[in-house]
């Protein structure tokens, strides 16, 4: 055994050793304990229940010797049967191609996270439906979710649902395109004791489901928008790029969000740009570092968020809400500047908004000078996007945010 593997032996063996006495304070059993650390082993290992999941990230794969080397010494490491040591090769995606299944065959294994049960899938996809570096940001969601209706798009196997649950939502709407995930959503959500009643798991595209919702006037006090890098799913009217088509979503979003209520957006492009300056309505915090999972050290990949805060409406026009030809790159719609929601008068939606906000909101520079217009107006303007200043949420957070975010980190931090 050269030094490298030696060193591959003694980062799994001490990384384990933490996370698995955080593991056992937190009721889980499921977790990342090596993250690309060297070179030679440029793989993530990580435990679930009694199986451990290899997944190879280098260019053209490891060779057999070196896959090996590597199961075996996962086993003997972290002390998992060598029968349950799961290699898996992750194929380079090329442009915006979809993966295909993996595997014809399904390992189903029941894991806790922070006492509640999800069903992952070690063999058949890429993704084993449960991403582990959200596992704070779960447990922020349940924090902040006591008493709220929730919705939960590109919801995927529901885990962000389950916990929302679990922390006294009053109503969880989950939305995903995929049939399968959505039925894997809903038996997550069954096997933690929550009835679809309250707790529904809808089938259909999240863009024509969140433009019924704006069209009915439905509000919610958090939604939770982790959506894919990019989808080209021939279900689709219309492809999607996150990076393309992010400002639109949070624009439609801030109208299905009550006078106070918080947006979470997360993404795993490792080069998402956030541009702040184009972002009406909200003021915007970035909680990633607040939220950095136990065991991901790797940058490349780990999954960024950031909280919206609903600081003011802003108005919404139908060619807002068209479905885009993935092929033609056209609208599908009228393309009339229709209003669709109308705004109240200036005045009478900040007093609103300073009414309603929460009693420890920090109030900035912008929103007090927005304030000092509305003497100015005489109640004849409508609030509009274009008169919305840009804030510099980066400096000025409010305090319930912070708690939250920073409340989830203190297992990681203690481990």
């Amino acid at each position: 055994m050269d030094y490298t593997e030696k060193d591959f032996g003694k980062i799994l063996k001490t990384n384990a050793l933490k996370m698995r006495r955080l593991m056992i304070k937190s009721g889980t059993t499921c977790m990342r304990v090596y993250d690309r650390n060297l070179e030679r082993f440029p793989v993530t290992v990580d435990l679930y229940g009694p199986y451990a999941r290899i997944t190879d990230y280098s260019e053209d794969g490891l060779d057999n010797e070196t896959e090996a080397i590597c199961c075996d010494i996962v086993s003997r490491m972290l002390y998992v049967q060598a029968t349950h040591v799961v290699f898996h090769r992750r194929p380079k995606r090329v442009g915006k191609e979809q993966h295909e299944l993996q595997s014809e065959e399904s390992l189903l294994v029941e894991v806790t996270e922070n006492g509640l049960t999800f069903t992952v899938d070690l063999t058949k996809r890429i993704d084993t439906g449960l991403f582990l570096d959200h596992m704070l940001t779960r447990e922020m969601v349940g924090t902040m979710s006591s008493g709220l209706s929730v919705l939960n798009l590109f919801s995927y196997t529901g885990s962000f649902s389950v916990y929302a649950a679990k922390g006294g939502a009053k109503k969880v709407e989950s939305v995903d395109l995929n049939a399968t995930y959505t039925a894997w959503a809903q038996k997550n959500l069954t096997d933690n004791g929550f009835p679809e009643e309250l707790f529904p798991c809808i089938a259909a595209d999240a863009w024509q489901y969140v433009v019924e919702a704006v069209k009915e006037g439905r509000k919610y006090d958090l939604i939770v928008f982790d959506p894919p890098c990019f989808s080209n799913s021939r279900k689709m009217e219309h492809d999607f790029d996150v990076q393309r088509d992010y400002l639109r979503w949070i624009k439609v979003l801030n109208a299905l969000l009550t006078r106070d209520g918080m947006l979470l957006f997360s993404t795993n492009l490792s080069s998402f740009r956030m541009e702040r300056g184009k972002i009406r309505g909200f003021e915007v915090q970035e909680i990633s570092s607040h939220v950095a999972a136990p065991g991901f050290t790797h940058k490349k990949g780990i999954a960024r968020s950031w909280l919206l805060d609903k600081q003011q409406e802003v108005r919404i026009y139908a060619e807002d809400l068209q479905t885009v030809d993935k092929k033609a790159g056209k609208s599908r719609h009228d393309t009339e500047k229709m209003e669709i929601i109308t705004m109240t008068k200036k005045k009478e939606t900040n007093e609103k908004m300073i009414e309603d906000v929460k009693k420890d909101a920090v109030v900035t520079e912008d929103t007090v000078q927005t304030e000092a217009n509305v003497e100015e107006t005489n109640e004849k303007a409508v609030v509009t996007e274009e008169t919305t200043t840009e804030e510099d949420s980066s400096t000025k957070t409010k305090k319930p945010v912070k708690k939250a975010a920073k409340k989830t980190t203190k297992k990681a931090e203690k481990a």
